[in-house]
């Protein structure tokens, strides 16, 4: 099924969409990530999800756990953005 032009719409490729949660929206001031989430596609289906909780290595604020729901008990111990970088980087090679 093609568009007209030759090519597939793009949902019919392999893509892959990344949801995160952070606590703020300056890493330059220490806001950090604290869940990542995959999803890739391939031909209009979900072929793999992934996620993760992630240790941001402070305690979260306030604002943090209201918006998200996601509490220092959630977070303690899980794995840095550091060492699960890779694991991202792999699912989204070649999407």
């Amino acid at each position: 099924m093609t568009d007209g032009s030759g090519f597939l719409p793009w949902h019919f490729g392999r893509l892959a969409v990344i949801d995160t949660e952070t606590t703020g929206l300056s890493p330059e001031l220490g806001d950090r990530v604290i869940e990542v989430a995959v999803v890739c596609f391939e031909g209009g289906e979900v072929v793999h999800r992934w996620s993760t909780l992630l240790d941001p290595g402070a305690p979260l604020p306030a604002a943090t756990v209201r918006i998200t729901g996601i509490t220092d008990a959630d977070v303690r111990g899980k794995p840095t953005f550091a060492a699960i970088h890779g694991e991202i980087l792999a699912l989204l090679h070649q999407r």
